[in-house]
């Protein structure tokens, strides 16, 4: 969890030196120019190998999806790892989606339950 936080921030602090240019139209110009990057989409249902997009109650019965959480385990991964693998296909960016469509948030949030601070390792925290 280390590592994620501190790529996270070093992709945040890169990102926002990019976005703080005065012109928006700069922002696009970069965007097109870089063409090719990573987006990461990150959760329980990973720990299935199935597409994440709509998994739940079609590759995987709505019951066990519900309950993956549970089992996910944040530290089993390496951002040195994901980094590595973005330079070397010669990516320019990585954008981590931290609550994908099925509400699973990837920070300590009250607004549910449904976050990675009850994974798997909830007496760490």
């Amino acid at each position: 969890m280390k590592y994620f936080l501190i790529v996270f921030c070093i992709f945040f602090s890169a990102s926002s030196s990019i976005y703080s240019q005065s012109n928006p139209n700069n922002r696009l110009d970069w965007w097109k120019e870089a063409r090719y990057g990573m987006f990461i989409h990150w959760g329980p249902v990973s720990l299935k190998g199935t597409e994440i997009g709509w998994s739940r109650g079609d590759k995987v019965p709505i019951e066990e999806y519900d309950q993956l959480y549970k089992s996910f385990n944040p530290i089993n991964f390496s951002a040195k790892e994901w980094v590595q693998v973005a330079k070397d296909a010669d990516m320019k960016y990585i954008v981590l989606t931290s609550k994908h469509h099925d509400g699973f948030c990837l920070w300590d949030t009250k607004t549910t339950d449904y976050n990675i601070m009850n994974t798997h390792l909830e007496g760490m925290w």
